[in-house]
C-alpha cells in the first residue's frame, strides 16, 4: 500500500483510529508496499527466489511424505534431494516471474545452460535428475498472503526429467519444456518416484508410492 498524503495530520482522533486499524490489516495481508528512488522494494531479488522454490518444494515434498536434504554447494547440478522408501530423485530448482510460455498456451518452455543439462541426464547417475521451475509474481508482496488461520503461498511449481535425455549437442543452453499437466503437488512427486523406482529396479513390478 503506497501513502501519498498523511491523513493522520489532520484527521479527527476517531478518524486517525480507523485509518491506523486499516493500514495495519492492509500491511498484515500484503506487507509494506513503499517506493525507494522509483523501484518497489518488493521487488524480489535472486536469492529471494532461490528460496522461495526451495520452501515450496519442500512443502509439496513433506505433504507426500518425504525427507529433504538441500545441497549448499550445486556441484552436481542438484539444488534438493527427496528420499522416499529408499528411492531418491535429484532436483535443480530455478525460479522466475516472467516465464515463457509456448503457443499452446500449456508449456512452460526453460532455457537451461548445458552444463547443469548434461549433469542431470547423466546415465551414471544413481539419482535419478530433474529440473523443476516455480513461477512466481513478479511483485514479491504477492508471493505470500498471511492469516490468522493459514499462508498462501501464491505460485506454482513444474517438473521435467531431464535423466537419460539425449546429448544436446555443441550449444551454451536447452530449451526444456514444462507441460503445465507437470505439476510440483503429490501426483508429480509420485511420477518422478516411480520414474525413479523403475531405472534402478525395471524388473521389479510396481513402483515407490504404495
Amino acid at each position: 500500500m503506497l501513502l501519498v498524503l498523511r491523513y493522520e495530520d489532520f484527521a479527527p482522533a476517531v478518524h486517525r483510529s480507523r485509518m491506523i486499524r486499516s493500514h495495519y490489516q492492509s500491511v498484515v495481508r500484503y506487507g509494506p508496499r513503499i517506493r525507494r528512488q522509483g523501484v518497489r522494494v518488493g521487488d524480489p531479488e535472486t536469492w529471494q527466489q532461490e528460496q522461495i522454490s526451495l520452501a515450496y518444494v519442500s512443502a509439496v515434498a513433506t505433504h507426500a511424505g518425504c525427507t529433504i536434504a538441500a545441497w549448499n554447494v550445486d556441484k552436481d547440478g542438484v539444488d534438493i534431494t527427496l528420499k522416499r522408501n529408499h528411492i531418491t530423485v535429484d532436483l535443480q530448482m530455478k525460479c522466475t516471474y516472467s516465464a515463457t510460455l509456448l503457443s499452446d498456451g500449456q508449456t512452460y518452455s526453460f532455457s537451461l545452460d548445458v552444463p547443469t543439462y548434461n549433469k542431470l541426464r547423466d546415465s551414471h547417475r544413481s539419482s535419478a535428475g530433474f529440473l523443476g521451475l516455480i513461477v512466481v509474481e513478479r511483485d514479491l508482496d504477492d508471493w505470500l498472503v498471511h492469516s490468522h488461520e493459514d499462508l498462501l503461498m501464491r505460485c506454482s511449481g513444474y517438473w521435467a526429467r531431464i535423466q537419460d535425455l539425449p546429448d544436446p549437442g555443441d550449444v551454451d543452453s536447452k530449451s526444456v519444456h514444462l507441460p503445465m499437466s507437470q505439476r510440483i503437488d503429490f501426483l508429480g512427486i509420485r511420477e518422478m518416484f516411480d520414474y525413479a523406482f523403475k531405472r534402478l529396479f525395471p524388473h521389479v513390478p510396481g513402483g515407490d508410492f504404495k
